[in-house]
């Protein structure tokens, strides 16, 4: 991922619902803004080089004469935002589309909206001249370079939605009539738990086999591929961003600690927890009678409810109050960390363990089987923001660009957490691992989706236990592999 990417706080509001195509546009509108704050900072050569190296670019400046370039002049003035461009207009080749163009463009300033990529014309000295803003078509062009390289890069994963997709649309499981195809949908299928009793062969599911193997460049960009990857894409880069975040901020929350109070050592070698987890580490600022209180909470909750620990996960209790995270779960190394001060994160994290090594390849999160509770879910919860006066801290937070805001709380991972939580908060959990109160906007008292949950996580409970090791179960249609007749 291009490192301006990969730093940008994405403000596009994603909802896996909303029309794949507009969400591309927003993102290369969000993307613009992030290029053109990078590129205010570099000489107008520097700019160059840069797209050259990023995007393809070339730039020529033989504007015929000096009464064309007079007339470039003009004609990019009237389409800019300034009065005048002092290094005046440059001519500009860039690859598109597949597609390859020439044009001009003006590198200190905008091209408004209504001009970008449109061919203008001055009376009828000249035939009609492509205008481009520089820093809308560098976005396009890196954002398009970004989505095609994680097409490409994660077959599996586009098969996998692809699949999803198909899954959901059909009462019964659909097969396309192709042979190839039939065989290498039904292998994913069958990897990621997609099962149901009912099957059903469909020739118009044919046309969608040069989308699932994702070959062609060509068909990216079609309105199918595009509402069917793209959502998820941008959820991807959500989660990476904080992943990314944490990483940075939270660095020693993942490194033990060399010196600590014999104490603290020997509560550590002697902890229940030890049982479940493959490593325990302790601050030494956590009190004994908290320890106490949390190891005898957390050991029952762990034992009474039958969640079985993955191999290889470590715990820690650590601070990380200063860095506003109550707690993490980091996928790449199996580490679940709970702050000093707010161990009740600890169900909240350890959903977040579930749902990301119970699966196969991929978060249950985003398995169709947890589909129903996340949309009912994104709606209960925006229907309720909706419903905050104006000036509610919670609802200026969900519309703002902070960490904690509507993309944040609708990541597919953050439901399941969240919906986890809520199935345990009327099971007389101890406060001590779970919170006291759950705020009714982020956790919906609704009848309904509180028996939709329960219904979930009870089979999900069933095909987690009765597999030989995580990943694998009979049961199905749980995010875990399936073997069909």
């Amino acid at each position: 991922m291009h490192t301006l990417l990969t730093d940008m706080k994405i403000t596009v509001p994603l909802h896996e619902k909303e029309n794949g195509v507009e969400l591309l546009k927003r993102f290369r509108t969000n993307a613009k803004q992030r290029i053109k704050r990078h590129l205010k900072e570099l000489s107008f050569e520097e700019r160059m080089t840069f797209a050259e190296e990023e995007a393809g670019m070339t730039f020529f400046t033989n504007c015929k004469d000096d009464v064309y370039r007079d007339y470039l002049r003009r004609l990019l003035t009237e389409a800019s935002n300034k009065k005048e461009e002092e290094n005046g207009p440059i001519g500009i080749t860039y690859t598109l589309g597949g597609i390859t163009k020439e044009g001009y463009t003006l590198l200190g300033d905008d091209i408004k909206t209504k001009y970008h990529k449109g061919n203008l014309k001055i009376g009828n000295t000249y035939d009609p001249v492509l205008v481009v803003d520089f820093n809308g078509i560098l976005a396009d062009i890196i954002v398009n370079k970004e989505y095609k390289s994680f097409i490409v890069e994660s077959t599996d994963y586009v098969q996998f939605l692809f699949a999803k997709r198909f899954y959901l649309s059909y009462d019964a499981l659909p097969f396309p009539e192709d042979p190839e195809f039939s065989t290498d949908l039904k292998a994913v299928y069958e990897k990621h738990g997609m099962y149901k009793e009912e099957q059903t062969v469909s020739e118009y599911l044919n046309k969608f086999k040069p989308y699932f193997y994702a070959e062609d460049e060509s068909l990216f960009f079609q309105k199918f591929m595009v509402h069917t990857v793209v959502p998820s894409w941008l959820q991807h880069l959500i989660k990476e961003g904080i992943d990314r975040e944490h990483a940075e901020k939270h660095a020693r929350a993942n490194e033990t600690k060399k010196n600590r109070t014999k104490q603290t050592e020997k509560r550590m070698e002697e902890t229940p927890l030890l049982s479940h987890f493959l490593f325990v580490e302790y601050d030494d600022d956590v009190k004994e009678e908290q320890l106490d209180r949390f190891e005898e909470a957390a050991d029952l909750f762990i034992k009474t409810f039958s969640w079985p620990v993955p191999e290889g996960i470590t715990f820690r209790i650590k601070k990380l109050g200063r860095h506003r995270a109550e707690g993490i779960w980091f996928p790449w190394n199996d580490n679940l960390v709970v702050d000093v001060n707010h161990t009740h994160s600890f169900v909240h994290e350890f959903a977040h363990m579930l749902d990301y090594r119970s699966g196969t390849s991929f978060p249950l999160s985003e398995h169709p089987s947890f589909e129903a509770i996340k949309n009912q879910y994104q709606a209960m919860v925006e229907e309720s923001i909706e419903a905050l006066p104006k000036d509610d801290e919670r609802r200026k937070r969900w519309n703002g660009t902070t960490k904690y805001n509507r993309n944040y709380y609708l990541q597919p991972t953050e439901i399941f957490a969240r919906s986890f939580e809520l199935y345990y908060g009327d099971k007389g959990i101890s406060s001590e691992i779970l919170p006291e109160q759950l705020d009714e906007i982020y956790y919906p008292n609704d009848a309904l989706f509180k028996t939709r949950v329960e219904n979930y996580f009870e089979k999900l409970k069933q095909s987690i236990v009765s597999q030989e090791g995580f990943g694998f179960s009979s049961l199905g249609s749980f995010g875990v592999a399936t073997k069909y007749k």
